[in-house]
């Protein structure tokens, strides 16, 4: 006996029905992995409350960790211990070189030895060119040492360009290459 095929018309919804169901069954997975995530690679972002005392330094060592604290967590007018907190206290005191603001300096990324030495927030662009370094961060603070502003300069892995993240005072943002 030969087999028929019959063909079943069904209206147009329940085509789109379909779709969204399928793209829904590849979504799910995605959103249960990311739920309750900190963000890029959480399982090392530091969580460290405010002010616990901590045997071993809360530190992000690579630039999407770090970004993802600069751009999601931190708030101007924290505390030193808050920003300590996320970032350690692996930081060098360097002065800001258009208003001698006091400012910290984080080196995100580097390799085994790399040390730079600069009493204000200069880049070491040959270093960050020459991948001896990822990222540099700078904190500035005000007078009564809460965050006023902070910047960041990183070597973007996807171009191999160097790029500018800042917060400014009014907590406007930027971000931009700059080579």
């Amino acid at each position: 006996m030969p087999i028929v095929w019959r063909t079943v018309h069904l209206p147009n919804y329940v085509f789109f029905v379909f779709i969204a169901l399928g793209a829904l069954a590849l979504l799910i997975p995605a959103i249960l992995q990311f739920e309750g995530s900190a963000g890029p690679n959480d399982s090392s972002i530091p969580i460290v409350e405010v002010g616990q005392d901590n045997e071993t330094e809360a530190k992000v060592e690579n630039v999407d960790q770090a970004l993802f604290i600069l751009k999601e967590e931190l708030d101007l007018g924290m505390t030193q211990d808050e920003v300590l907190a996320y970032f350690g206290a692996g930081y060098k005191e360097v002065l800001s070189g258009m208003e001698d603001d006091n400012q910290w300096r984080y080196d995100i990324g580097t390799i085994e030895g790399y040390s730079y030495e600069e009493e204000y927030d200069f880049a070491d662009m040959d270093g960050m060119l020459n991948g001896l370094v990822q990222m540099h961060i700078w904190l500035t603070w005000d007078e009564q040492w809460t965050l006023k502003n902070y910047s960041a300069l990183f070597v973007n892995q996807l171009d191999g360009r160097i790029y500018e993240y800042r917060k400014f005072e009014d907590g406007g943002e930027k971000e931009n290459p700059i080579n």
